[in-house]
């Protein structure tokens, strides 16, 4: 299950999240590529954030980087990680 909490785990997720979707966009492919969306959802409800995360996944390129379940934390994390994100959901 997620934890909401922000901790130095999420700043390891999002160095990895990044890279690994830098990587990604210099691949070749069959289509035009899509750029990778660096996404951070604050979301209070355990169930609605799992839901939230595997949906994204299912319809578009997204890759969430971090998440928390608190506006302190939401307003931390997009701050420490200023230009390192391209969409926020916030609940």
């Amino acid at each position: 299950m997620m934890s909401g909490t922000f901790d130095a785990r999420c700043s390891y997720e999002v160095k990895e999240s990044i890279s690994n979707a830098q990587h990604l966009g210099g691949a070749a492919s069959r289509a035009p590529a899509m750029k990778t969306l660096i996404t951070y959802v604050a979301e209070d409800n355990a169930i609605i954030l799992e839901n939230l995360i595997e949906t994204l996944s299912e319809i578009a390129d997204v890759t969430v980087a971090a998440f928390s379940a608190t506006e302190w934390e939401t307003t931390r994390w997009l701050a420490l990680h200023d230009g390192q994100w391209n969409l926020a959901i916030l609940d």
